[in-house]
């Protein structure tokens, strides 16, 4: 009895919080940017990396579709703080460098969140995963970056995945072949940048296929322009994914370069900016 009693008397078990383990975590939906959100993103990554509002709305366009690549000495920053507007800490960063020359060998690379950010992609399909590619001229990135595009384009890696891109414009570089070139969307800041003056304020909605209204609109504005052909199909289809506030005829002069970009890339013909992308004459 006294056992009972003693049993009776003994006060309540307190409850111990317990930890969310790291993989609850990382499950968890992250919060959507709403759109003035997502405005305010877009104007603070323009300052922070020296690109136009515009240039970057085309490169969220595009990053799901090419690879858009940040050309200069602050490309890589550009490109890092691009993809923390898109996805936060939840982000990868690559530093590409010549020992690296499979997907493989980028995906084992525990400390860049490649694996992660493809997973993230997975766990969360209406939302973007992104990824920053930084120097890709630092490494033979014809083995890998191809096959990014590739897969992406096949549903073998997830089609949310946003990639951006950067590539010095001196020092020593690995050469990409022109086969390659196509893959790319390269822009040049024509202001000075402030790295790190953007915060992560939600994540961005994935497109979810392209608005018919959205393709007819890009595509009058590109047929006005003058392109035509295979590049007027492939630029109108990223311009009607352009963020949903922007006029696709804000967008055309953006476009129509990158339009002089793929009909340089597929014809062979010359472009100001293949010379960041060849092997650099001592």
């Amino acid at each position: 009895m006294s056992q009972v009693a003693a049993k009776a008397d003994a006060p309540p078990e307190e409850k111990q919080d317990v930890p969310c383990s790291a993989v609850e975590i990382e499950s968890a939906a992250p919060t959507m940017a709403n759109l003035e959100q997502r405005q305010a993103t877009l104007q603070e990554t323009a300052v922070a990396t020296g690109l136009s509002t515009l240039q970057v709305a085309a490169v969220i366009a595009s990053s799901t579709e090419t690879v858009p690549v940040i050309l200069g000495a602050d490309g890589a920053a550009a490109a890092v703080d691009i993809v923390t507007a898109l996805a936060g800490e939840r982000a990868a960063v690559v530093f590409c460098d010549p020992t690296r020359v499979s997907l493989a060998d980028l995906l084992l690379d525990q400390n860049s969140g490649l694996q992660a950010a493809i997973d993230d992609a997975r766990r969360h399909p209406e939302i973007l995963a992104a990824v920053a590619l930084c120097g890709i001229t630092n490494g033979p990135c014809e083995y890998w970056l191809p096959q990014i595009v590739e897969m992406r384009r096949a549903g073998r890696l997830p089609r949310n995945l946003a990639v951006v891109a950067s590539a010095g414009t001196d020092g020593t570089r690995v050469p990409v072949p022109g086969s390659v070139l196509r893959h790319l969307f390269p822009l040049t800041p024509a202001n000075p940048a402030s790295p790190g003056a953007v915060a992560h304020q939600g994540a961005w909605p994935a497109p979810e296929g392209i608005e018919k209204s959205r393709l007819e609109a890009a595509l009058g504005v590109l047929i006005d322009a003058g392109l035509e052909g295979s590049v007027l199909q492939k630029s109108a289809r990223t311009l009607a994914r352009a963020p949903e506030w922007i006029r696709a005829s804000d967008l055309v002069d953006v476009f129509k370069r990158q339009a002089g970009w793929l009909e340089a890339t597929l014809s062979g013909s010359e472009h100001e900016d293949k010379k960041y992308f060849e092997l650099k004459e001592r």
